[in-house]
């Protein structure tokens, strides 16, 4: 986990040690932090734990709050779904940049990666998760444009988090069933340097993981109720509004 966080841009220890606290639960969603507290935890300085809290502030994880305090951020269906929706657009934006700048040991690569993703199975979500990220973030490295490099990576951070703090297999399980030809189809857009393709492909590919997102709300609502805030009438109007994009 320190290595996959360091390249997600968690330069501070502290930071990268409560997003791992977050991830296994011993902060929940809508928990209020301490600095006193967390460096006593953790044995650090309080300056420390504060550049922590502003740099998870500004990736989305920790909700600052005016005279108020710090809190561990609330899973917010809607934002999810706005977060995704631009996601799609700018990884396919880094999959069309990719296709001119690929190299052949890169589709090698990334081919390993989509046959893991492709031999996992629903029980086996920590692989797949891990193996979905870094497929992604390749690509977006590929791209060697820094602007999108560094915002997806802070969004990947944000959707590692807070899937993990709620404890949805549904991205992965969904993914290992249903779209794991979307991977094979992506690497092969990029041998075939097709980069209307890719972009096409790419962008297809994220706003899938928003409609198993929906269809696995629609069905666990009631486990997840503490833990994100959610209007489940709504919930027939997002359906009909994310089969539009398509």
């Amino acid at each position: 986990m320190p290595n996959e966080l360091a390249e997600l841009g968690l330069d501070n220890d502290c930071a990268r040690r409560l997003v791992d606290a977050i991830q296994v639960g011993d902060f929940k969603p809508g928990q209020r932090l301490s600095e006193l507290a967390v460096a006593e935890r953790f044995e650090m300085g309080r300056a420390v734990v504060r550049a922590a809290f502003d740099q998870l502030a500004f990736v989305g994880i920790l909700d600052r709050r005016a005279k108020s305090g710090t809190y561990v951020r609330q899973f917010h269906v809607q934002t999810y779904l706005e977060s995704e929706q631009i996601r799609a657009t700018l990884e396919g934006m880094a999959g069309r940049l990719a296709c001119s700048r690929i190299t052949d040991a890169q589709l090698d690569a990334l081919e390993s990666l989509a046959k893991t993703l492709d031999q996992s199975t629903a029980g086996k979500t920590a692989e797949v998760f891990q193996a979905e990220n870094q497929f992604h973030g390749s690509i977006v490295e590929i791209s060697r444009n820094q602007q999108l490099i560094g915002i997806l990576a802070n969004q990947r951070l944000l959707r590692m988090c807070l899937f993990r703090s709620c404890q949805m297999s549904f991205l992965m399980s969904n993914h290992v069933s249903d779209d794991i030809v979307t991977h094979a189809q992506i690497v092969q857009a990029l041998r075939d340097r097709d980069a209307v393709l890719v972009e096409r492909r790419m962008r297809r590919h994220v706003l899938l993981s928003r409609r198993y997102f929906l269809n696995y709300l629609s069905t666990h609502l009631s486990d997840l109720a503490e833990e994100i805030e959610f209007d489940p009438e709504s919930l027939p109007t997002l359906l009909q509004d994310l089969d539009d994009q398509f």
